[in-house]
Parts: structure tokens; sequence; C-alpha cells
């Protein structure tokens, strides 16, 4: 390039600025509900199907109470006279139940209560069991063998009783039942062994999970700076 002395020459400067910045875009999640007592949960509404009344009840408390059968008194009768009763009823997610109790049992003579096979409650006197049988009883002179009138009562492998006892028991509990629960069609079974007149009943306290939900949100609080970009 050949520079004239006598030439004036102008040049153009161009000078870039930068500029950093920063600024947030805040995501937060709500949620309500969440906790328990709620009437909904867990158990399926009006799924009960059994052959004895039925109910299911607020108690104020953010429970419900499962009764199966009638808590009154002399209603069936016989002697050592077998009631085999069975409800029926579906859970919609097990993990949504947080109490199942057996809190409740009125009964005359004997009862047993069971949940999905597993026996929960036999009494008064306990036991793994309860069954009515008749003994054989021999005379000493003719060496014959024949049943004894009145039936007896077993509640364990070595345990027999009479099955008068005299008495209308309506008897507190406290069992949990939930960890015989399952998702899906659940069974309760209830045997009342009566002896004259008497009736059989039990109460179940339950409590579900209340549902949660819950939405999402974002403060932009870039929106001033993509706005001067563009």
């Amino acid at each position: 390039m050949v520079v004239d002395a006598n030439t004036n020459y102008q040049c153009d400067k161009t000078t870039k600025g930068y500029e950093n910045l920063k600024c947030n875009r805040i995501s937060s999640v709500t949620c309500t509900g969440g906790g328990d007592g709620c009437d909904r949960g867990g158990i399926v509404p009006n799924s009960w199907a059994g052959d004895m009344a039925t109910t299911f009840k607020p108690d104020g408390a953010g429970n419900y109470i499962l009764q199966f059968g009638t808590i009154a008194d002399n209603y069936w009768g016989g002697w050592g006279t077998v009631y085999d009763r069975t409800m029926t009823f579906t859970v919609k997610d097990v993990a949504l139940v947080s109490l199942f109790s057996l809190v409740r049992a009125a009964f005359d003579d004997w009862l047993l209560v069971s949940i999905n096979g597993t026996v929960v409650y036999v009494g008064p006197k306990g036991g793994d069991r309860l069954e009515a049988f008749y003994k054989r009883r021999c005379t000493d002179t003719r060496r014959a063998c024949g049943f004894y009138i009145l039936p007896f009562v077993r509640y364990c492998a070595t345990c027999e009783s009479f099955p008068e006892l005299r008495t209308n028991w309506n008897i507190g509990l406290n069992i949990d039942l939930k960890p015989f629960l399952k998702t899906g069609a659940n069974t309760i079974f209830v045997r009342t062994i009566v002896a004259g007149l008497g009736e059989g009943a039990i109460q179940i306290r339950t409590r579900q999970f209340c549902p949660v939900n819950c939405s999402a949100s974002t403060n932009n609080q870039c929106a001033a700076m993509e706005a001067r970009a563009k």
C-alpha cells in the first residue's frame, strides 16, 4: 500500500461492548389436602355385600365406623347352633387406608372373626378356632357308644366348653386389621355359636388418607431482559 504524504486519511473504529446480566426463573409446586380423616380414599364406598345388616357411618372425628350385624339382644336361637355370616368389600388402594381396627364385638355366646382367611379374634375365651361338636359316650353295661345330646364348643386344639355361657358380651377391642387388608376384594367372616338365644355383631374403625392435589407455577424474573433482547 502506498501512502501519499499530501493526502489526509480518516479511519472508522468500531467498538463492541459486552454486559453480563443474570436473572432467574423460579418454579414452585403448591399442594393442598393430605393428612387423613377423609370420607373418600382407599375404601370404595357402597361396595359392601353381606348377609347381615351393614352400616358405614362417620363418628365425627374423621373416622368411619363399619358395623356388620345388629347390636341387639337374642335375635337368634338354638343350642350350640352355628351362624356363619360373610361380608365382602373393595379396597381401591390399601396404601390409602390409615386405620382399620376391630374395636367392638357384641355377641352371645361365642364369636369368631377372620379377615381374608386369617383368624383375628375368638371370644370370649380366646383361641384359634370355633367349632361345635358332639362327644361320644359309652355305657358300662352294654358297651354301646352314642352322642351326647348337647353339643360342645372347641376354641383351640385342647380347649372345650359347654356352649351356654349365660352372658351377653359387648367387648371393646383394639385389633389392627390393616396388615390383613389387600387392594381389591376383601372378605370378613363372622361365626357365632348360640346356646338358647343369642346374637352377633362387630364394629371396625376405619380412617383414610386424604387426596393430595398439587399445581406448579413459574415466576419468570427474566421477562424484562428477554424483551430487550428482541
